[in-house]
């Protein structure tokens, strides 16, 4: 961004205005036509090659800033499922877990009784 406003900086000077694009005073003006010098040229069309470059390649990274966010966007939206999923998972392993310990009680307490029985019949 620099470089680009020092490019602009320096093709208004070679243009011979002033920042603002007009002179100063009347004695400070210049004619309305200002031939350049051949270096003049040279290193005009070097400035417009270079702030073209820097704006080519501005524009091609603001494109992979914003596909870079969309992919960013794309894996929360991933993630953010996943965790979901993860999370239904492992309640189902928990109630599952918890069906087969009150299945192990319940056979626990069937043998208990039939074992009951067995001693008091003794």
């Amino acid at each position: 961004e620099d470089k680009v406003k020092e490019m602009r900086r320096m093709l208004r000077k070679v243009g011979g205005r002033s920042s603002s694009g007009a002179s100063s005073s009347l004695s400070d003006r210049q004619p309305a036509v200002v031939p350049l010098t051949d270096e003049e040229r040279s290193q005009v069309s070097l400035l417009k090659k270079q702030l073209n470059t820097a704006n080519k390649r501005l524009m091609a990274m603001s494109r992979l800033k914003h596909q870079q966010e969309a992919e960013v966007e794309q894996l929360r939206t991933e993630n953010a499922a996943l965790a979901a999923q993860a999370k239904e998972a492992h309640q189902r392993a928990l109630r599952e877990q918890e069906r087969h310990a009150d299945a192990a009680k319940e056979q626990h307490k069937q043998a208990q009784l039939v074992l009951d029985r067995t001693v008091a019949r003794m």
